[in-house]
């Protein structure tokens, strides 16, 4: 929940990403001083906003922290970087946000497990979409589903890691595969710093969400279902 309302329907991961700490050189800006339908503005760059080396020539592969919310009319900057980057303590839910675009046609996404994070990883993919020109919600798709383009905007893709409490303390990497509609595959290498600390089960702490249960429920699943996962995110709900 980050940057991205949770899908009617979907049992959507997110998680409070530690990228919002780095420095960042974008303005967060005031929903209403943004023109969403303006000319194209690219990102300033940082550390955590860069167009990825391993972009093909037509499907510009970007990225930019969770905590951002993509606009319809943002662009990636020209600083190149390779790879997606995140971190997180162990039991810890963490997004890391691969844009794709804008560009036409399609492509398919899937993403390998970590080698050595451990059998209770969870490694999940959601589209977001978008409102009013902004992105709005996370709608989960499967490992190897294909997602829609647009020449228009860009569509950014959310990959949320689950870290297990055994996990290996360090660096993990596992590899993204991008292939776009009459392209080739392109492997985005994934890497993971997992600190040598744990959250603990028990939140320690009330959270104000403003979002309504009944929008969380999955599909056919109950509000004990949408409670149970936002407390699993470490969110308390009334």
């Amino acid at each position: 929940i980050a940057a991205c309302d949770y899908d009617r329907g979907g049992n959507n991961n997110s998680g409070n990403n530690n990228q919002s700490n780095g420095n960042q050189n974008y303005n967060h800006q005031n929903q209403n001083n943004v023109n969403v339908n303006g000319e194209p503005v690219p990102l300033d760059p940082s550390d955590y906003t860069y167009l990825l080396d391993e972009s093909p020539g037509n499907l510009p592969l970007w990225t930019t922290p969770a905590t951002h919310k993509v606009v319809t009319n943002e662009r990636p900057p020209t600083e190149t970087r390779s790879g997606l980057h995140l971190s997180a303590a162990r039991h810890e839910f963490e997004p890391v946000q691969l844009i794709l675009g804008p560009a036409s046609g399609s492509a398919t996404v899937s993403i390998a497990d970590f080698p050595n994070l451990g059998a209770d990883q969870r490694v999940e993919l959601a589209t977001v979409g978008f409102e009013g020109g902004w992105a709005e919600h996370l709608t989960p798709i499967a490992n190897g589903d294909t997602v829609t383009l647009s020449d228009s905007r860009p569509q950014p893709l959310w990959i949320t890691v689950y870290v297990p409490k055994g996990a290996p303390a360090g660096a993990h990497e596992t590899t993204l595969t991008v292939t776009p509609s009459g392209g080739s595959a392109v492997s985005i290498p994934v890497q993971l710093y997992v600190f040598d600390f744990a959250l603990p089960d028990r939140v320690g702490f009330a959270s104000q969400l403003n979002v309504g249960i009944s929008g969380l429920i999955p599909d056919g699943g109950t509000v004990d279902d949408a409670k149970a996962m936002l407390l699993e995110h470490r969110f308390t709900p009334k």
